[in-house]
């Protein structure tokens, strides 16, 4: 199933010596505000990285080793997380207690933003008029 939605928190970002990632986040699609998982390929793809590898570079004696890898999971955070607006490819599974988020692309057609904006208008008024002006709509590339 193919949703478009707003990313709009964090509920929790587990990685430190782990070998894989475990991202939950909350999701609004303009009818609901859900909970979801996002399988550790999306995330790992999303920062570059391996879990262990940045447990290690963070973890490192090397001063300038440990600061790039902040800097990388701060960009990778704002890059990834905080700006995404676009279509998350999600699976409902019985071995996952949360739908899981399978991939994420940055992006949609304009279209599509509006169909969500009306939603989001229609169900959200107050909230809607206060991040999204009516004169007003930003497109991710």
């Amino acid at each position: 199933m193919v949703i478009l939605c707003f990313l709009t928190s964090i509920k929790g970002f587990q990685f430190k010596k782990r070998t894989t990632y475990e991202l939950q986040a909350y999701v609004d699609d303009c009818s609901l505000i859900f909970e979801i998982l996002i399988d550790h390929d999306v995330v790992q793809k999303g920062i570059g990285y391996s879990p262990l590898e940045v447990t290690a570079a963070l973890s490192s004696s090397d001063m300038n080793i440990a600061q790039n890898m902040k800097e990388t999971m701060q960009q990778s955070n704002s890059c990834f997380l905080v700006n995404f607006e676009g279509v998350i490819l999600v699976e409902l599974n019985r071995k996952y207690s949360l739908t899981l988020a399978l991939d994420m692309s940055q992006g949609c057609p304009k279209s599509d933003v509006w169909s969500l904006l009306r939603r989001l208008k229609s169900h959200h008024p107050a909230q809607a008029q206060k991040h999204f002006p009516s004169n007003t709509i930003v497109l991710s590339p």
